[in-house]
């Protein structure tokens, strides 16, 4: 058992000892301390936001309890006379309070404005949930002296109001999420990239295939160059992959969220699908040149993907605060 215990140290210190390794096992840390502080930053600005809201009521009902959620909701947001100035449009509809006497359930309608897409609306609307989902407990207060007792009578029915159109809430909220693989896409195609250019040029260094290149009566900066350009080739099939991938994921996703057709086209529109498009295919150049360039530097397969492993994190650190930024609405 001592002589395992022997090989086991002499191989740690040997993977210690490669400042390939090092660097991957230390990399992880910092990206996830990034990624925190990037994450914690939006979410406590959309909670800032969501707890400071405006609200605006629309009544159409003007019974009982009509009045008594408008004060409920007083006590704990502030009410405002003006709807061009209000985050939120609560419409109460004709009804509601004669629902609730009956002891049957009844819902509210809250518009919510937003001009992006982003955390900050989906914040404000499950504020909005949780205070309208308070109001039950004095619904149920309430009606308990009639023998009902329920506290999931009065609902929520949210909208958001973007562009000048009104989308129900859980399609912003699929929006949203689809937002992520926007970013993550052309991420994990540039981190391959840069792995892929490395190991082209280490693969040749190693099998001592590259002194042989260097033979042929041709100029060394050719075969930089031709290896760069069967890069930049990898990267524009890459560039395709990822376009073809967002507009296949968005149509399927958001065509089954809503009920009107919706894809990548009418969520990001012409301009800002290109956009996107030219600046995947930026990244994927840059990764590819800097994986090319690592794979100079080292004198193995191993070598170069180890320290291409290390722009695939720096690409995912960099790219991390686009996925907590806000996605600007088509404004067509």
């Amino acid at each position: 058992m001592a002589g395992l215990w022997v090989l086991v140290l002499k191989e740690v210190r040997d993977l210690l000892r490669d400042p390939h390794m090092l660097v991957m096992l230390l990399i992880p840390a910092l990206v996830y301390s990034f990624m925190g502080e990037a994450t914690g930053s939006a979410i406590q600005q959309a909670v800032e936001q969501a707890t400071s809201i405006k609200i605006f009521f629309v009544d159409r009902d003007g019974g009982v309890f009509a009045e008594l959620l408008k004060s409920h909701v007083a006590r704990i947001a502030a009410v405002v006379g003006n709807a061009s100035k209000a985050d939120v449009v609560l419409i109460i509809p004709a009804g509601f309070s004669s629902n609730l006497s009956r002891g049957l359930p009844a819902h509210v309608i809250a518009r919510v404005k937003a001009e992006d897409v982003s955390i900050a609306p989906l914040a404000t609307i499950n504020t909005v949930k949780a205070v309208i989902w308070s109001f039950n407990s004095i619904v149920a207060s309430i009606l308990s002296e009639g023998k009902i007792n329920r506290t999931d009578l009065v609902g929520v029915i949210a909208f958001v109001i973007l562009s000048r159109r009104v989308l129900p809430a859980y399609v912003v909220e699929s929006i949203y999420n689809t937002m992520f693989t926007l970013v993550l896409a052309p991420l994990i195609v540039a981190g391959y990239s840069a792995i892929i250019s490395s190991a082209s040029i280490a693969y040749e260094k190693e099998e001592k295939t590259l002194e042989t290149l260097l033979t042929l009566p041709v100029p060394r900066t050719y075969i930089v160059v031709a290896k760069l350009v069967a890069s930049l080739v990898a990267a524009v099939i890459g560039t395709l992959s990822t376009g073809f991938g967002i507009y296949w994921y968005t149509m399927k996703t958001l065509s089954l969220a809503t009920t009107a057709p919706m894809d990548v086209i009418e969520l990001l529109g012409y301009h800002g699908l290109a956009s996107l498009l030219a600046a995947t295919m930026a990244l994927l150049v840059l990764t590819c040149v800097v994986g090319l360039f690592f794979g100079m530097l080292c004198q193995s397969v191993r070598g170069a993907q180890s320290l291409s492993g290390l722009v695939f994190m720096l690409v995912f650190a960099v790219g991390i605060p686009l996925l907590m930024s806000p996605l600007p609405p088509n404004p067509t």
